[in-house]
């Protein structure tokens, strides 16, 4: 099962702390409590090869920028990493 976004965000003891909560990603307000709230504005995921994306990759867990998407349509929303300078480019 995947981590509820606020967990990586906001526990510096995470793993993954450092690519969320440590480069200033935050969640929506409404969200940071109510799991429910949150799921009621994903809704519900349309097959088992969707995951959680955010739109824009620096922006915020927050309404208008989160969406499931598969992992080809993530890989070409990745920041760019030290293995690859050059970013991810649309086909």
């Amino acid at each position: 099962m995947t981590t509820y976004p606020a967990n990586r965000r906001q526990a510096s003891c995470h793993p993954e702390w450092k690519n969320y909560g440590a480069r200033g990603i935050r969640m929506a307000a409404e969200w940071i409590h109510d799991f429910d709230a949150f799921r009621d504005h994903i809704g519900p995921r349309p097959g088992l090869g969707f995951s959680l994306d955010r739109i824009d990759n620096d922006g915020d867990y927050a309404p208008g920028n989160v969406r499931l998407a598969t992992a080809s349509q993530q890989r070409l929303n990745q920041r760019r990493s030290r293995h690859n300078q050059e970013g991810w480019v649309q086909p």
